[in-house]
């Protein structure tokens, strides 16, 4: 999910007319959620099939999320702090997690990919694991890979049967 642009195909920082007429900054967001989600699970679903049809599975990792995390560092008030500013609420980010996740959990009933949903990884860790909304500390990037090391291994253990396009 892109995090503060619009439209969702936008790249991160391209200028981009706003829909309610403010003038267009950096932490600009349209809202459009669904849409967002919509994307993300189109590109999975892409991804999923261009593995499967190469005799493999797709590895997925939901990636830790800021304002998913509890409890908070004092610096990771801070950031949650700038970053809910372009946003109506928590629950407008939490709901499109949410979203997605069941996206990934889709994939993965179908056999089509193996997910390792890390979105919740750092709960429970006290020191700062952000070093701002979805980049890692040291002590984040250790926490992620324990995260992903069992969907991992077993998906490198696990041979590819590559079939002809």
């Amino acid at each position: 999910m892109t995090c503060s642009t619009a439209p969702p195909r936008a790249l991160y920082g391209e200028e981009t007319p706003t829909h309610d007429g403010r003038a267009w900054t950096v932490t600009y967001h349209a809202h459009d959620y669904d849409e967002r989600v919509r994307l993300y699970a189109e590109h999975m679903q892409g991804m999923a099939r261009m593995t499967s049809e190469r005799g493999a599975k797709l590895v997925a990792v939901l990636q830790p999320a800021l304002f998913e995390k509890t409890p908070l560092s004092e610096v990771e008030h801070v950031l949650l702090a700038g970053y809910l500013q372009a946003h109506p609420s928590l629950e407008s980010l939490t709901g499109s997690y949410e979203a997605m996740r069941r996206e990934l959990q889709q994939l993965e009933a179908r056999d089509v990919a193996s997910v390792a949903d890390c979105s919740r990884a750092f709960n429970g860790e006290a020191r700062t694991t952000f070093s701002d909304i979805w980049h890692f500390s040291d002590p984040g990037h250790e926490l992620l890979a324990q995260c992903m090391r069992d969907v991992l291994v077993k998906a490198l253990r696990t041979p590819a049967t590559p079939t002809s396009p």
